[in-house]
């Protein structure tokens, strides 16, 4: 017989035996007893094999050579509890010595007890075979497939230890038994549900949406790779942390239990949001996302776009697109472009009251495009991107200087006294009634330029660049 057969007949024969059915006579013990006659005399086997055979019920000196009546009369079947109620008189098979099933006792990955494998180790010369578990149970059906790997009566989606190896489904980095280690295996706790639509997938009992290791691969969630193992690297996943919830409506993408908002890296790639170009994991660049970091705050609406620890007023590259707050068009993500944006930054501050309404650390008196809108202040009709042109502004470049005390209204870093239209309304100074927008029409106005010159010691009161 050859070794791993015979290593497979021994285990079905425990199972059997010390399972919950109990089909065995001592007719099997008589057959392991047997076995002493296969070997030459002194075999270091004989002790093992009659202490083995003993849990069968069988005494020392038993075969099958006519040395005991019990190995040559027929045998009868031990039924299930209801036959012996019934009265049909079958055997009593007295338990193992120890008291307790093998069932009961510490097993190696292999589903063997140390007695058992000293007991095949002496039977094999010591060269044991390569033991397998590939049907654990031995229904017939190879422990990838069978929807009750350990035989136990408990469906695997039901049961805590999948495998029946002692070790609880979280624990254990092979939780079905089928040779795959969770990390690489399509579905952890084969319940015949693929990972990528298991709720729990580790077979834990605790849901994948408050559990901090989804696939029980012994990575936690904030650091692998693949979160929920449906072999999907979290950045092609839609829902990394497989709850059921996909990534763009997910406050907690990774399942690593920190809120998006909180987390330094929420898509668990191994990217942090500072540097990330899809912050959230969604599929979807920053640049073009309305809620970068999936945090339920539109960008719009949310103080740090990005979630890369900076506030937006702080920051560089508000969005997190890649282009800096200095050369975007919509440095706050939220879809609306800098020129017609209230709050071109996202800070908060709107930008009537921002000093640096593009937030691209340059504060807006030096800033050539005070809003950000790809128009220079000197072409610009709303400089400072308040929404009020600049003609009816009181403070046009958005300095925090009122137009009246502004050497340079417009922001467009050409002094009043030499800029052709001071307060940069499209109008030339020329052809304008209020000069400097400072709201007083020039007729009335001690000057009219809003150069610091009052008009009676001004060369040019009107900066039209001609000498009055």
């Amino acid at each position: 017989m050859p070794r791993l057969a015979v290593c497979n007949w021994v285990k079905s024969m425990r199972e059997m035996h010390f399972g919950r059915h109990r089909y065995l006579t001592r007719g099997i013990g008589a057959c392991l007893l047997a076995m002493v006659s296969w070997l030459p005399a002194g075999c270091p086997i004989d002790r093992s094999i009659e202490d083995f055979g003993r849990g069968f019920g069988v005494a020392a000196g038993s075969g099958l050579s006519g040395q005991s009546q019990a190995a040559t009369e027929p045998t009868e079947i031990i039924g299930s509890p209801a036959d012996s109620e019934a009265g049909r008189g079958a055997p009593e098979v007295p338990e193992p010595s120890s008291g307790r099933e093998p069932s009961e006792q510490s097993r190696g990955s292999n589903g063997f007890t140390a007695a058992e494998l000293e007991f095949l180790a002496a039977l094999f010369g010591g060269a044991l075979p390569e033991l397998t578990q590939a049907d654990l149970d031995f229904d017939g059906i190879p422990n990838l497939v069978d929807g009750d790997v350990d035989g136990d009566g408990f469906r695997n989606s039901g049961d805590s230890d999948v495998d029946g190896d002692g070790i609880a489904n979280g624990s254990d980095t092979d939780v079905d038994g089928d040779g795959f280690d969770n990390g690489e295996d399509p579905d952890v706790d084969g319940d015949g549900v693929s990972n990528g639509s298991d709720s729990d997938i580790d077979g834990d009992g605790r849901a994948n949406l408050g559990d901090p290791d989804v696939d029980g691969d012994g990575i936690p969630n904030a650091v692998d790779p693949d979160v929920d193992g449906d072999g999907l690297l979290n950045i092609a996943d839609i829902d990394m942390d497989g709850d059921g919830i996909i990534n763009a409506a997910d406050q907690d993408i990774d399942g690593d239990g920190i809120a998006n908002e909180g987390d330094i890296d929420e898509d668990a790639d191994g990217i942090n949001n500072s540097d990330d170009d899809d912050v959230d994991g969604d599929g979807k660049a920053n640049g073009e996302d309305d809620d970068v970091d999936g945090d339920g705050d539109r960008n719009g609406d949310d103080d740090d776009v990005d979630n890369d620890d900076k506030p937006n007023g702080e920051d560089e590259d508000v969005d997190g697109g890649g282009v800096g707050n200095l050369s975007d068009l919509d440095i706050d993500g939220d879809g609306v472009p800098n020129g017609d944006d209230e709050d071109t930054d996202g800070d908060g501050v709107i930008n009537l009251s921002d000093l640096d309404v593009d937030g691209d650390e340059v504060p807006n008196r030096d800033d050539i495009d005070v809003d950000g809108d790809g128009v220079i202040n000197l072409s610009d009709l709303d400089v400072d991107g308040d929404q009020v042109p600049n003609l009816n502004d009181q403070d046009v470049d958005g300095d925090g200087v009122i137009n009246l005390s502004d050497l340079d209204v417009d922001g467009d870093q050409i002094p009043n006294s030499d800029d052709s239209d001071v307060d940069g309304d499209g109008v030339i100074n020329l052809s304008d009634l209020d000069i400097d927008g400072d709201g007083i029409p020039n007729s009335n106005d001690n000057d009219m330029d809003g150069d610091g010159t009052p008009n009676d010691e001004d060369q040019d009161d009107n900066s039209d660049g001609r000498p009055d």
